[in-house]
């Protein structure tokens, strides 16, 4: 019988591979760190937003009502 502590451990794992591989997503320059720069990108990405459109438009507000 596997004990919860190590039930808990392999969750805790799995959390921190799933983090870990949502940062390399966002790090573009794989410089280990998100810049505001890649959170931007990223946000206006998930909703859709490129180019020109993101620059005129304020996505947070409208990545914030789709979540």
């Amino acid at each position: 019988m596997i004990e919860k502590p190590f039930l808990y451990f392999r969750a805790y794992l799995r959390d921190m591979r799933n983090l870990f591989k949502a940062v390399q997503h966002i790090d573009k320059d794989n410089s280990r760190f998100i810049t505001m720069d890649e959170l931007e990108s990223a946000m206006n990405e998930s909703i859709g937003i490129t180019g020109d459109e993101a620059r005129h438009e304020r996505s947070y507000s409208k990545w914030i009502q789709i979540m």
